[in-house]
């Protein structure tokens, strides 16, 4: 059987500031209780995962080009995702 991915992702083009972003999604991702993992050097600025009703679901946050952050939610790490290892 094939196995359907849920997905969520947005580009987002315009004036950025990337220490408020990154500090906003910080927040909110340690307030939810997210769990952070390492991010790819050159890739994603900020990687989390948490467990919704025993399926996990990663976050990935990065930046890139000047001016555009990308935030995307999944529940496979291989759907776009850009963190080097699930968050634990």
């Amino acid at each position: 059987m094939d196995r359907l991915v849920a997905y969520a992702g947005r580009q987002y083009h315009g004036a950025v500031n990337e220490q408020a972003i990154f500090s906003f999604y910080e927040h909110v991702v340690k307030r939810e209780a997210w769990l952070v993992a390492p991010a790819d050097a050159g890739s994603a600025r900020f990687c989390a995962s948490k467990d919704f009703d025993g399926d996990m679901v990663y976050m990935n946050l990065w930046f890139p080009v000047s001016g555009t952050f990308d935030l995307h939610v999944a529940d496979s790490r291989d759907s776009g995702g850009q963190c080097v290892a699930q968050a634990n």
